[in-house]
């Protein structure tokens, strides 16, 4: 309504964590440190295009080694930098992982194992449900009986 255009762009991200009950901290930070520098993030992005074709692009999150790679066009690259500064983090909910895995499972019965589609599907829908629900109540976002205690982005009281 004020004539500016948004230009905000959904994102899915993902993290490096390190567990505070590790044993091996500091060599973990160390890989940590390794894996996510622009020049192994780079050999990254460049080993894969080479190996497995100009289709398999890494969009690296770090913007010193998307500022400097080679695979993608200047042109190309400068976009996708601008568009670095307007992305939206989407929400992740406790039962994405679930939900992913229990379709992944599904395809793997279908295809390696030759069962039923719906089948497959079916036995997925359940293992999905389940995890959802025994995560939900980890969260403690429903109570045993599967009433919502709170909303996952609701606010707690101080």
């Amino acid at each position: 309504k004020n004539g500016e255009y948004s230009r905000l762009h959904p994102a899915v991200v993902s993290g490096c964590y390190l567990l505070s009950s590790t044993k091996r901290a500091q060599e973990g930070w160390e890989f940590l440190k390794w894996w996510m520098s622009a020049e192994t993030q780079n050999n990254f992005a460049t080993r894969l295009q080479t190996t497995y074709g100009e289709e398999y692009l890494w969009i690296t999150a770090n913007r010193e080694a998307l500022a400097q790679t080679t695979v993608f066009a200047d042109q190309d690259r400068e976009v996708l930098l601008v568009q670095l500064e307007s992305l939206k983090e989407i929400p992740s909910h406790p039962a994405t992982m679930l939900v992913q895995r229990a379709l992944s499972d599904a395809w793997n019965r279908v295809v390696f194992n030759g069962e039923d589609v719906r089948s497959a599907l079916d036995t997925a829908q359940l293992e999905a449900d389940r995890g959802i629900r025994k995560k939900l109540q980890q969260f403690g976002l429903i109570d045993e009986s599967g009433t919502v205690v709170r909303t996952l982005w609701q606010e707690e009281e101080p």
